[in-house]
Parts: structure tokens; sequence; C-alpha cells
């Protein structure tokens, strides 16, 4: 019945007020190298290389493949809402922050788009403090921030002069980790040997070190306004991503857990290079989903950053275009900048809770946008892919139950921040989009009407 709701959708017949012609095709980038390329690079980052063992060698093969489960059925769902959204609308500059800003309604994308920046621009801090790490381990003599600072300026100047010089650089990155993920698939298992007991780790602190390792779907949906069909290429482009991901990851789950024993798994975080058939390649390996998961943040954090400041929202000057693609040069430099002061916190496993949380609210938003607007039957939202509601509320409940589990003093903070940019900045902010409470509003008077007539 889905699957023919779904095809009855696609061919629902256009109302009077929509658009009657096709609007011309844009220039932009496809579903591969604009959504599914920079997603599956950053989910295929700095967890998978260097921190996926220890938490297998603490936890023990079922919790890590429950967290690897849960972590991807979140992304799974949101996946889902992030096709019902943009299969609704044009999606422009901003990704994440432009669906959430046009279906709740500008002020509420207010408190939910500055959260949503800093979710990318503490990304790519968390990616360049994984690069270092695994370059300080071969020349111990190297300073792990000076490192990443003087990496963060040599990838800021690439993505600054040319995003399509970035995005072809990304395929080569990417047949570099298949390689790397082969090597590592092939090569030589460690014998059991009797050590030490392992250390322990708590299941939701290993929740909150690995989900970060499956949140790449917003450096796709960030690239929304460079893509030549953002209808067609979002859906695919995140829900292949995610899929691909969850694959491979438990696969290597399992290997690593047949393969390695759990105190090698604990001890030694560079475990796939010691097993690979050939080490090199994962090193190159490391080197290229790392580079390439800040490249995806650096792109697409700044157009985040851009689509805020031409809604009024942060300074005018910071989403000012140059060049003939109208790219954020300004908005670049502000988050190069902004990302050198977040790598003064110097480790990966300190950055990747508060990172987990601010994905964590970003997506339970997304879901609740889509669950909100198929469950009030707003007039404005045809999307052409649709589920249930429930499906929607789901995602949006487990987002919830993971934050309050991770931290609840933090989970109640961010909620606190987030309340406060809606007050203190949102409320000034108006517009005459036809968002949700656009929706609750036409509901009630609906009701209200049917109740006064019967």
């Amino acid at each position: 019945m889905a699957f023919l709701q779904q095809i009855a959708n696609k061919f629902r017949p256009r109302l009077p007020n929509q658009e009657t012609h096709a609007p011309p095709e844009s220039v932009g980038y496809g579903t591969f190298f604009g959504v599914y390329l920079p997603s599956i690079l950053s989910i295929f980052g700095v967890i998978m290389y260097l921190r996926l063992g220890v938490i297998l060698g603490k936890l023990g093969l079922v919790p890590t493949l429950s967290i690897v489960i849960l972590s991807s059925l979140i992304t799974f769902l949101t996946s889902l809402s992030i096709s019902s959204i943009s299969t609704n609308m044009k999606v422009e500059k901003g990704g994440a922050y432009y669906m959430i800003s046009r279906c709740l309604g500008i002020d509420f994308g207010t408190a939910l788009g500055i959260p949503i920046y800093l979710a990318q621009a503490i990304g790519i801090a968390f990616y360049l403090l994984g690069f270092s790490e695994t370059l300080c381990a071969s020349f111990p003599e190297l300073n792990s921030v000076y490192v990443s600072i003087v990496t963060l300026l040599v990838l800021g100047i690439l993505g600054f002069f040319s995003t399509t010089i970035v995005l072809k650089t990304q395929l080569l990155i990417f047949l570099v980790i298949i390689a790397s993920l082969c090597s590592v698939f092939f090569g030589n298992p460690i014998p059991y040997s009797t050590m030490e007991p392992v250390g322990r780790m708590g299941y939701w602190t290993g929740f909150a070190i690995f989900f970060p390792a499956v949140t790449g779907i917003l450096s796709g949906v960030s690239m929304s306004g460079d893509l030549k069909d953002p209808r067609k290429s979002l859906p695919l482009g995140t829900i292949g991503a995610v899929l691909t991901g969850f694959v491979v990851y438990v696969l290597l789950v399992l290997f690593l857990w047949s393969s390695v024993p759990r105190q090698l798994l604990v001890k030694d975080t560079m475990i796939c290079e010691h097993i690979a058939r050939y080490g090199s390649l994962v090193i190159l390996g490391i080197w290229g989903a790392t580079l390439s998961s800040a490249l995806g943040s650096i792109l697409g954090a700044p157009r985040t950053l851009q689509a805020l400041a031409e809604d009024g929202i942060v300074f005018k000057f910071l989403g000012k275009s140059i060049g003939k693609n109208k790219e954020p040069k300004i908005a670049s430099l502000f988050t190069i900048v902004l990302t050198a002061c977040f790598l003064f916190f110097g480790k990966i496993d300190s950055v990747a809770p508060i990172l987990t949380m601010f994905f964590l609210i970003s997506y339970c938003i997304l879901n609740l946008v889509a669950g909100i607007e198929t469950l009030m039957h707003n007039p404005s939202w045809r999307p052409s892919f649709t589920m249930k509601p429930w499906v929607y509320f789901t995602g949006a409940i487990l987002c919830l139950i993971g934050m309050f589990m991770i931290n609840a003093g933090a989970t109640f903070l961010s909620l606190l921040i987030v309340l406060s940019i809606y007050f203190f900045r949102g409320r000034k902010l108006s517009s005459n989009w036809e968002d949700i409470c656009f929706a609750i509003l036409m509901q009630v008077t609906k009701s209200t009407a049917y109740r006064l007539k019967t």
C-alpha cells in the first residue's frame, strides 16, 4: 500500500495555483557529486578508523552493534524526513536551515539555524583533530593543535577558491578510502593472546562518541543551493549514503571482533593500519577520510551562514556572494576563524559529545517538521515522497531519548540556548511564508467551522 501511495503521489494532479510549466533546468551538481559523495565521505571519517575499535573493545560486540543500528536508524529516519521536505519545496541554499525555516517559520528557523551552523563548524574541528592525531602518531615531535590549524588554512584556501576542485578531489579520496577498506578486510587477523582485563565504557558514552560518524548527511544537504535538481538528488543521495554507511560499519564491527583480541582494540587506536594487508593504504584512507570530511563541512557551513545572513538573522555582510557562482567567500572566512577557536579543545573525545548534541537537536526538529506537516494536512504540504506521521515522530523521539541519556544537563542547556535565541532574536523577525503556524491556525479554523455547522 505504501508503495502504491508513493506512485499515486508522484502522479497527483496539479492544483490551479501550482506552476503549470516546469522550471528551466539549472546548472549545478548531480546526485553523486553534490549529495552522495560529500555525505558518504563524512560518514567514512575519523570515527571509523580511530574510535570504532576502542568502542568495540570496551563495550563488546552486541552493545556496539546496537549503537551502530540505533545511530543509523536515527539518521535513516531523518533522511526520510529530509526527503519528504525536499520533495515538497524548492530547496535553496542553507540546506537543513532552509527546510526548517520555511516549514516552522523564520522565528523558529532562527533559533535552530544558528545551532545547525555551529554543528557544522565544530564538525570541521572534529575532523581536523582526527587528522592531526594520526599525523602526530607518525611524527611525535609535531603539535596536534598547530597541525590542525595549518591544515585548516590549507583546506580553507582550497574551498575558498574553487568548489568544483574540492568536489573532484573528493572522488579521488573516495577511491582511496574504498582501497583502504579492502586492505583491512583482506588483512591478517591477530591471534588471540591472554592480556590484562580491558577498561569499561558507559553505553551512552560510546553512543555519544560514535554518533558523529553517521551525521554526514548534512554535508550533502548543505549543498542544496548548488544542486541541479534538489528534489531528486537530496532523497537519493542522503538515503543512499546512510544505507552504504550502515552496511560498511556493521561489516567492519564483525570483522574487527573476529580478527583482533579485545585488549588490542582498546589499546591500539591505529589497529586498522596494523591488521591491513597494506598499512600505508589505511594511513592514506584515514587522511583522505578526515580531510574530505573537513572539506565537506568547509563547503557546507558557509552556505548555511550565508542563508542566515540573507534572511537577516546574522550580519548581512556575512552573506555577500562573490564570483559568477555566487560562492559565500565572506562566510567562508568567518567559518575558518571560528573553527580555529574550536580546535583548541584539542581532543576528539572532548569534541564528539558536543557535536552529537547539536546534531541530535537538528535531526529532532527535522523529524518533527515532517511529522507535524503530515499530521496537519497543510494544503501547501504535498511532497512526492511521503511516509506515515509515526515514522517521522519515531525519529524525533529517538533523538530526544539519545540526548537525555547522553547528558540530561547538557540537553537542558542546549534547549535553553535554542529558546534564548528564539526569544531574543527570532521573535523580532517576520515573514509571509506559509509555515507550520499557518497550518495549525488553518486546522483550528476548519475544526471550529465544522463544529459550528454541526
